[in-house]
């Protein structure tokens, strides 16, 4: 569970979030649009329908207004004779007075003349000249064509009715202006039409009035969105986004590990009864992650999870037969060998029981160092460190003083011997389906044990190959270390320098290797050159100042055996057991 990335940072490789809360204002921005333009279509609409009535209406009733002032027979004469009398001036400058008063356009009375062409008879619109009221724009006489334009006042001619719609004209002569036009017809007393009343209207009265209606309709619309807005998102933030965002720190807690923890379940939705959900996941996922932990503190009680991490497994259930992988590493073997007397004469019972008590003290020191122990066998074990070579010398000398250390308090002299060594391990899974172990494969591994249990014939009790001593910065100036000899490895075929380190062994001890370093590293040396009498010599004055140095006997009951032989290089001269 270690492994897993924590909480958000994952957050930080996430794109940006397009979160609930923006979907949902856009979703309701999308509805509220559609329904906008839906309404203020059809509305615009509506209102351009009852405005268009409105207008007409009061168009038309000003046609009506204008053809009571005039009448057919007057008609019938002004088109006929042509003549402006008193009469014709006085209806014109009424026709002007209701043409300025109210807000049309045009005024204006046309008699038709044939299908095609008609007769201005009046025209109340007039041009305006400096300091006077000016001329009027169309005279009594003046000939108009009745073009697409009069299709509805051909209409109120034909049926002598007021006009039922607008006639709307884009364009005419004094500019680019829309005008709608109404119609009212001037009749004899038999019903016959002789002229037409014509109105004009600026089509934008008309569209001021529809966008003014519009706009009040959107301000009304948008204020009501603005609300509705705030009240949904108050609802949304509140009832969804909240419970949510609690999920989702709960989530990302249980991504981290953090199982166990209840969030409050509120109200009675599908939110709650999710909330409900997570409550009882998270209690199970605690009770099986608690499970799994039990489960795999005792598996890693058999295969240390260091050495899961080195196969690049994180979980023994993903061990698979034929797993390996080859590493640089440091094997540290060490063996408890029981007390120099009288651990021959205790029961087992007695000997397990002490056995215990010592793993349980020098485990802990191999494992404050960043190693793991590999194996047991017997009173033996084989720890390994991938990380600094320093760390296994470490580990050593503190389970030497640490043992030294309970001696003193308990009075047992109880010996230990340890080697170490450095290089290429192949680590992996051998066995068969149902019975699986791993293991550490290496030349290394075998010298180490060699190293341990040499280590006590020679006096030592921790001894260390050169490639192994390499690996450590100022090994000489760091640690109390002598030349104990050279050593072949019988699968590597390598001869190796072989050190003593003495940092873990008694003042006494101690203070004498150190005494008589120099001449005892000289005697090695000419040992393995194999020059066995000046070899002796360099003995015999090591064990004048010690006499019970270990290694310095064992040579110089070598040297006794082989300074008179006639043929030294067959004496082997590299470290042995027996």
């Amino acid at each position: 569970m270690d492994g897993s990335e924590s909480g958000w940072d994952k957050g930080k490789h996430m794109k940006r979030k397009f979160g609930l809360q923006m979907k949902f204002a856009l979703l309701f921005f999308g509805v509220m649009t559609l329904i906008t333009v839906s309404v203020l279509y059809f509305t615009g609409r509506m209102n351009e329908m009852i405005i268009d009535e409105k207008y007409h209406n009061y168009a038309v009733s000003i046609a009506r207004l204008a053809a009571s002032m005039v009448t057919a027979e007057e008609i019938e004469r002004y088109k006929t004779e042509r003549l402006q009398d008193q009469a014709y001036e006085r209806t014109l400058q009424e026709l002007q007075r209701i043409q300025r008063q109210t807000d049309i356009q045009y005024l204006y009375i046309i008699a038709p003349l044939s299908d095609t062409e008609g007769m201005y008879i009046f025209d109340a619109l007039y041009e305006e000249t400096e300091g006077e009221s000016g001329d009027v724009i169309h005279r009594l006489g003046d000939i108009v064509s009745l073009d697409e334009n009069y299709e509805e006042a051909k209409w109120v001619v034909e049926n002598g009715k007021m006009s039922r719609q607008f006639e709307y004209e884009d364009e005419i002569e004094d500019g680019n202006v829309e005008i709608a036009s109404a119609y009212a017809p001037i009749l004899t007393e038999d019903g016959i039409c002789v002229a037409f009343v014509g109105v004009d209207i600026d089509i934008e009265i008309l569209k001021e009035g529809v966008l003014e209606a519009r706009n009040y309709m959107m301000g009304t619309m948008l204020f009501l969105m603005a609300g509705f807005f705030i009240l949904l998102v108050l609802v949304v933030r509140i009832s969804v986004l909240t419970p949510i965002r609690r999920l989702k720190h709960y989530a990302e807690n249980m991504m981290d590990g953090v199982y166990g923890k209840e969030l409050p379940v509120r109200g009675h939705d599908e939110l709650s009864e999710i909330t409900d959900v997570f409550n009882r996941m998270s209690k199970s996922i605690q009770g099986h992650m608690d499970e799994i932990k039990v489960i795999n503190r005792a598996y890693q009680n058999y295969v240390p999870s260091e050495l899961l991490s080195v196969l690049g497994k994180d979980s023994i259930t993903q061990m698979e037969l034929g797993s390996q992988t080859d590493e640089l590493a440091t094997i540290l073997a060490v063996k408890w060998m029981g007390e120099k007397k009288g651990a021959v004469r205790a029961d087992s019972r007695s000997i397990l029981a002490s056995m215990n008590l010592w793993l349980q003290n020098t485990i802990p020191k191999i494992m404050e160092y960043g190693g793991f122990v590999k194996d047991f066998q017997d009173t033996e074990m084989l720890a390994v460190y991938t990380n600094e070579t320093e760390n296994a010398v470490l580990s050593a000398i503190s389970i030497i003083q640490n043992l030294a250390g309970q001696q003193g308090q308990t009075g047992k002299s109880e010996e230990i011997s340890i080697g170490i060594t450095h290089g290429t391990v192949l680590f992996g899974v051998v066995g068969y389906e149902t019975r699986m172990a791993a293991v550490a494969i290496s030349a290394h591994t075998s010298m180490a044990r060699y190293l341990q249990k040499l280590a006590p014939h020679y006096g030592s009790k921790l001894l260390i190959t050169a490639s192994a001593a390499m690996q450590i910065t100022d090994f000489f100036k760091t640690y109390h270390v002598r030349f104990i000899g050279m050593i072949e490895n019988k699968y590597t075929h390598m001869v190796e320098k072989i050190y003593d380190i003495f940092d873990g062994d008694s003042i006494e001890q101690r203070e004498g290797k150190q005494r008589t370093k120099e001449k005892f590293e000289t005697g090695v040396e000419l040992f393995c050159m194999r020059k066995f009498r000046e070899s002796r010599q360099s003995f015999v004055a090591v064990l004048k100042n010690v006499r019970n140095d270990a290694a310095a006997k064992r040579y110089l009951k070598i040297c006794n055996q082989y300074y008179q032989c006639e043929h030294p290089e067959s004496v082997p001269v590299f470290m042995y057991e027996r």
